[in-house]
């Protein structure tokens, strides 16, 4: 006989809350936000109300309006018991926005986000969230003002084109992204070992033809990345020293909008896609995505891992507190041959490509 426990449709119950609660979050609604939770009081309600407060005034500050949410979940791990259950879940959330001067047209990104949730019956038979165990958002108060304008796209080369569609591929939980939400499996995961968004970079660039390097490679034996190829700091210094990019500018949200006489729409503008922004804040690189396309107003949409993103605006979830590095990747060198042998036994792409950009900006 089927128990009680095993009978319960977790993945429906699990559904409706996160979209409860994800819906409250856009309206900022408190009131509904907090009859998701068990205790209105709790830390994942507090996180919860922050969130908000985060995207709102995000969106406030770039003259855009959050229009809607939609949640796609999965789980992966289950522990259920009578009244209660422990689920591990990728949490799927596809936004729909507009901006205030433009209000006719929508426009879509996605995040990818790890969760472990504890639910709990009440004895109405209603179910609730009693701890959601996530990243916390990034101060709401120190957001910085500005709208970003501009970008005229730029005929693509083969290599940049590569990237895009590898990391749209496999950016893993977020809607839209490809390979069954799954990552690129010939690769580890460094999500519990610090994070997996420099990894990923990696892959990328490894997918549209750079050659391994024996500073920069992944062993598929022991599963593991040099520090170049995994870790945010170490990955920059190579960027640099190897020369296959070039950083165009770095500092605040203010200052990548700022006009210079070399740049006249400011630093944001000279991206293409296939380049890269990293991400410095307290003391350290923290993080890396690659630039997969541009909203109409010129916004850079970025594709990453931890949280997994799929085309969105490059400084969400990013507050005063961080220093934006841009960097220029030179395609053209794609094709040149490594320092070191590949190891043996290696997975490349299938999609991957070895022609020389035409691109003159590289």
């Amino acid at each position: 006989m089927t128990s009680p426990a095993s009978a319960t449709n977790y993945p429906v119950i699990l559904s409706h809350l996160v979209t409860r609660e994800d819906e409250a979050m856009v309206a900022g609604n408190r009131l509904q936000l907090n009859r998701v939770f068990l205790s209105s009081d709790g830390t994942s309600a507090r996180v919860a109300w922050k969130r908000s407060l985060y995207f709102r005034s995000w969106a406030k500050a770039r003259g855009i309006t959050l229009r809607s949410v939609a949640v796609r979940i999965h789980i992966d791990h289950l522990n259920a018991r009578e009244g209660s259950a422990a689920i591990k879940a990728r949490v799927g959330e596809e936004f729909l926005y507009s901006y205030a001067d433009d209000p006719s047209k929508r426009y879509r990104f996605g995040l990818g986000v790890y969760h472990q949730y504890d639910l709990q019956r009440l004895a109405s038979g209603a179910w609730r969230i009693a701890n959601d165990d996530c990243f916390p958002p990034a101060d709401w108060r120190t957001i910085e003002p500005g709208v970003v304008r501009g970008h005229h796209p730029v005929e693509l080369s083969l290599p940049r084109i590569t990237a895009q569609a590898y990391a749209d591929q496999f950016c893993g939980a977020a809607p839209q992204c490809g390979n069954g939400k799954q990552y690129n499996s010939a690769y580890n995961d460094y999500n519990d070992a610090g994070g997996d968004c420099t990894a990923f970079v990696s892959q990328v660039l490894h997918a549209a033809g750079f050659a391994e390097t024996s500073e920069w490679r992944y062993n598929p034996q022991t599963k593991l990345g040099t520090e170049a190829w995994s870790n945010a700091g170490s990955f920059t210094r190579y960027l640099s020293v190897s020369g296959r990019a070039s950083l165009l500018a770095k500092g605040d949200f203010e200052q990548m909008l700022m006009p210079s006489p070399k740049y006249p729409q400011g630093p944001l503008d000279a991206l293409q896609v296939g380049d890269l922004i990293t991400n410095f804040r307290h003391g350290r690189m923290q993080h890396s995505g690659i630039v997969v396309g541009f909203d109409a107003h010129g916004y850079p949409l970025v594709d990453a891992h931890s949280s997994d993103r799929y085309h969105v605006p490059f400084d969400i979830n990013w507050d005063a507190k961080t220093t934006y590095y841009l960097w220029k990747v030179h395609y053209r060198l794609a094709a040149q041959a490594p320092k070191a042998p590949i190891p043996s036994g290696h997975t490349a792409w299938a999609g991957r490509s070895r022609r020389v950009s035409q691109d003159p900006l590289g």
